[in-house]
């Protein structure tokens, strides 16, 4: 993980959990195995539900680069195998 300017801020559902970075994911600052990281730690959290970590929906909001501002609509992801970040939609990561 690189050095973050604040804490992310997590918030738990049944079943999901909405994430908050402090930085914008999709210019590479965050890499995918820092992503990969995040997402599996939330998804295997105790306090989600009984739900099993790779079916927990991960939905990642950025910090915009122009505004510095979270992003509302997010990206849904969970834990793919090799605990890889994969889209919720998708079964493992791509090749």
């Amino acid at each position: 993980m690189p050095p973050l300017p604040k804490p992310p801020v997590a918030l738990a559902g049944t079943g999901s959990v909405d994430v908050y970075l402090p930085l914008a994911v999709a210019t590479g600052e965050l890499d995918i195995t820092a992503l990969s990281q995040i997402v599996c730690t939330l998804a295997h959290a105790k306090t989600l539900s009984d739900v099993p970590p790779d079916q927990v929906i991960v939905k990642v909001h950025e910090t915009s680069v122009r505004t510095g501002n979270a992003s509302d609509k997010g990206w849904a992801l969970r834990c793919g195998p090799q605990s890889l970040a994969v889209p919720a939609g998708q079964t493992a990561p791509p090749p």
